[in-house]
């Protein structure tokens, strides 16, 4: 058994325009639709670019260590892609003991600590464009 006053109060319900007022919510209601042609975070990237990137990254630092290092262009290449990557073999290192070697070390570091952040980009940009 409902009393009386509960009955009048969902009665009046439906006349409460409070309710129904949607002007407090349009004020803080986000409308997707209208940024569509502004979403610039969805813009594919090229997975040839990405590619010629990375390539190019190496091709330049086989040629930084093979002035440095005096390695050949192929080992310069080798390290770049071996370090970069993260595999890491140890086989080709550096070498610390020449007169400006601290400096070499240095940019060494400046130089892979930057190519390790490009490489992980590049990958993820192409995994967003294949999947």
């Amino acid at each position: 058994m409902v009393s009386r006053g509960h009955q009048q109060r969902v009665a009046r319900l439906p006349e409460d325009n409070w309710m129904d007022d949607q002007s407090y919510y349009e004020e803080y209601y986000y409308d997707e639709s209208e940024d569509e042609g502004d979403d610039y975070s969805r813009k594919p990237v090229p997975i040839l670019l990405s590619i010629i990137l990375v390539i190019t990254y190496i091709i330049g630092g086989a040629f930084l260590f093979q002035m440095w290092e005096g390695w050949s262009f192929l080992d310069s290449s080798y390290f770049c892609f071996i370090t970069l990557t993260t595999i890491g073999f140890g086989d080709l290192t550096p070498d610390q003991k020449n007169v400006d070697g601290e400096q070499r070390i240095a940019l060494c570091s400046i130089y892979l600590l930057f190519g390790i952040a490009m490489i992980a980009m590049s990958f993820n940009l192409v995994q967003e464009e294949v999947i």
